[in-house]
């Protein structure tokens, strides 16, 4: 399947500019937070009800993906599977520890190493999307989010949406 890549890059046209302020995660999806700073209540999950942070635009990503920077990979979606640094101990086989579970908050390295990275915020200085249902987010100080569909069946790569507006989201499936 072919994507219209003009209609990728125009629905991520509204963060161009904002700063990305947040990265977190729903089980296994990256959630991350652009512009400025909005209070409100929890719609949905189990917080639902609750006071909430969010941003102008959230930007979901369900599919594959990596920030890198001028040293290299800072984190990617397959660090989850990995066991944060303080879990690792000498003769520990954490692929057959049945008690680890990495879907915990910071019991693997993806929450490990985003948190450190998202102390600041950076700005989204471009948006490309390519004809596969990926896109490049070129943020400053040379990082960049690469968002990257990896399986050929249905299902959602990723959702570009406005939190507090009732205008569909924008989404990208297989």
């Amino acid at each position: 399947m072919r994507f219209d890549v003009a209609r990728h890059e125009a629905a991520l046209a509204p963060l161009v500019g904002l700063p990305l302020w947040r990265a977190t995660r729903a089980a296994n999806m990256l959630c991350l937070q652009f512009g400025t700073r909005l209070e409100g209540v929890s719609r949905f999950g189990p917080h639902k009800g609750t006071a909430t942070t969010h941003g102008e635009y959230a930007l979901h990503v369900q599919c594959a993906w990596r920030i890198a920077g001028p040293e290299g990979v800072v984190v990617a979606k397959s660090d989850l599977w990995h066991p944060h640094s303080a879990l690792l101990r000498e003769g520990w086989d954490w692929s057959e520890d049945e008690t680890w579970n990495p879907m915990d908050h910071d019991a693997n390295r993806w929450d490990e190493r985003i948190k450190p990275w998202t102390a600041r915020s950076y700005v989204l200085q471009a948006a490309t999307a390519d004809s596969l249902g990926g896109v490049r987010l070129a943020l400053e100080d040379g990082f960049v989010l690469e968002v990257f569909p990896d399986w050929s069946h249905d299902g959602e790569y990723w959702r570009v949406f406005a939190p507090d507006d009732s205008r569909p989201h924008f989404v990208v499936t297989g």
